[in-house]
């Protein structure tokens, strides 16, 4: 295949992070090159189905140098489609990738490259002492939005603990979605263009309880999305796929749920099951996708200051790696416990491979989205329960 050069810009224009969003979200294969006049040796970033999976400047390499980059405020960059013969070393997620080096980056713990410091902009201010990068989606396929719906700065679009069935995709502007408790509403992520609002478990069911409040932080255009089709779409697929979508939205109400928790009262949470061994070992090679049939599992992020409960899975809820997603847990960053009474079975990942390539654009974007929100929200919990 020959190299092909579809991206070019200004650092000054668009940041490593949105370019990391930008290549991931077109599923991409192939270099994105850097080049700054603060820094002698040019720096490359290997993405694999628009997954970071190495970077090098000079003789460095690894997720260390990628982490590097986002110090770089001034220079060009240029992303060629092109086969790879690197090793990967990099295993984290997009998000996780883009979180920890904004983390790193407010932490004075990258050298910032470039004429202008960095200081961070009142609208990624959390007020909680962080930042929230805005996460956009996939391109939107228009072929699904039925109507458009205009907010104002401030205006709420749906509120938690409301009922309703109704999805949009953000088509303009930014979104913040946030937690209840009391008279608080607390962020937990910024959303952008591409990003899904509303719940997949709306497919399963004539009612849904909203979870979460979403707020318009600036002018924001919604794109109403053809429920009708998109409920049809989804009756028609396996009951194993259906199961996971269910299981993926469930996981991040439970995420969200904790960040939130951690917002308020940022301690490890009491009575984690980790006194066995666990089933999946945090770092451990399974490649074994499960379903529950009978009793519990925990999803468990071993850390400093304790052991910090993610979700606790049921019945019909998948444990272990998706080969076509990444959502920040299992098993490259959490571990895996169980009750005395659980019973798994393997799932078939290239018959639900094959199915998920086969998945309309519009859906398979809300499953994509809905990994993205739950690597996004698990990495910001991480570093709540760090301070």
């Amino acid at each position: 295949m020959k190299d092909q050069v579809v991206l070019t810009g200004d650092l000054r224009f668009l940041n490593l992070g949105e370019l990391i969003q930008l290549i991931g979200s077109s599923g991409s294969t192939g270099v994105l090159h850097l080049l700054s006049k603060y820094v002698e040796s040019p720096g490359e970033v290997y993405f694999k189905e628009g997954n970071p999976v190495d970077a090098s400047n000079g003789m460095e390499r690894g997720l260390k140098v990628l982490y590097s980059f986002f110090g770089w405020k001034e220079g060009e960059f240029s992303f060629s489609q092109e086969p790879l013969n690197v090793k990967p070393s990099i295993k984290k997620s997009r998000m996780q990738i883009i979180l920890e080096g904004l983390r790193l980056l407010d932490d004075g713990e990258i050298e910032v490259k470039g004429a202008v410091g960095f200081e961070p902009s009142p609208d990624t201010a959390d007020g909680k002492g962080g930042r929230l990068p805005v996460i956009k989606g996939p391109l939107i396929d228009y072929m699904d939005v039925v109507a458009e719906e205009d907010f104002s700065e401030g205006q709420t679009i749906v509120s938690q603990g409301r009922h309703g069935t109704w999805m949009w995709v953000v088509l303009e502007g930014t979104v913040n979605i946030c937690k209840e408790a009391g008279e608080e509403k607390i962020p937990i992520l910024k959303v952008g263009p591409g990003s899904f609002i509303g719940s997949m478990a709306a497919f399963s069911q004539q009612d849904e309880v909203r979870s979460a409040t979403a707020i318009a932080a600036d002018r924001v255009q919604l794109g109403v999305l053809d429920r009708p089709r998109l409920t049809h779409e989804y009756a028609s697929l396996t009951s194993d796929f259906r199961n996971l979508i269910l299981s993926m939205d469930r996981r991040l109400k439970q995420v969200t749920r904790q960040a939130a928790m951690g917002r308020v009262s940022p301690q490890p949470l009491k009575g984690v099951p980790t006194g066995k061994a666990p089933i999946i070992p945090k770092g451990g090679s399974s490649a074994r996708l499960l379903s529950i049939s009978a009793g519990n599992a925990f999803i468990v992020k071993s850390m400093k200051q304790g052991d910090l409960l993610l979700c606790k899975l049921e019945k019909s809820d998948f444990v272990g790696p998706v080969p076509f997603l990444n959502i920040g847990h299992e098993p490259e960053s959490a571990a895996v416990f169980g009750t005395d009474n659980l019973q798994m079975k393997e799932l078939n990942t290239e018959a639900l491979a094959e199915e998920y390539a086969r998945l309309s654009g519009t859906l398979r974007n809300m499953v994509d989205n809905c990994a993205t929100f739950i690597s996004a929200t698990t990495s910001i919990l991480y570093d709540l329960y760090k301070k």
